[in-house]
């Protein structure tokens, strides 16, 4: 394991990061994303209005912890920005772990309820 340290210290970074890009592509508001917002507009479109809606009701909660993914995303992982240290960025926006796992656990809820609707 020892000859691996250099290894699992890299990826810890990297998959720590890697959360913050693929919630950041899910929460995009940008109209041509493939994300949550083009997921329930496409629903409604479609005739699924209360799927939509449980869907809507199930991530609205969400929103204050998704800004303050989608801001380190932006001020570290994405842009570096100048007028703030990267200690800082997570300091002022700061995401716990188990607040990420919260979030990643209820996306994928929201997700399946919608498959299985």
């Amino acid at each position: 394991m020892n000859d691996h340290a250099d290894f699992f210290l890299a990826s810890n970074a990297a998959h720590f990061k890697s959360f913050f890009l693929v919630l950041s592509k899910i929460y995009d508001r940008d109209v041509r994303a493939a994300g949550v917002s083009n997921l329930k507009g496409a629903l409604r479109n479609e005739g699924y209005s209360r799927i939509a809606d449980d869907f809507e009701k199930t991530t609205e909660p969400l929103a204050t912890l998704v800004e303050r993914v989608m801001s380190i995303r932006n001020k570290t992982i994405v842009h570096n920005e100048r007028e703030l240290p990267r200690d800082k960025v997570y300091e002022v926006y700061g995401v716990s772990p188990n607040e990420i796992r919260s979030l990643i656990d209820s996306t994928c809820s929201a997700i399946n309820n919608v498959a299985q609707g």
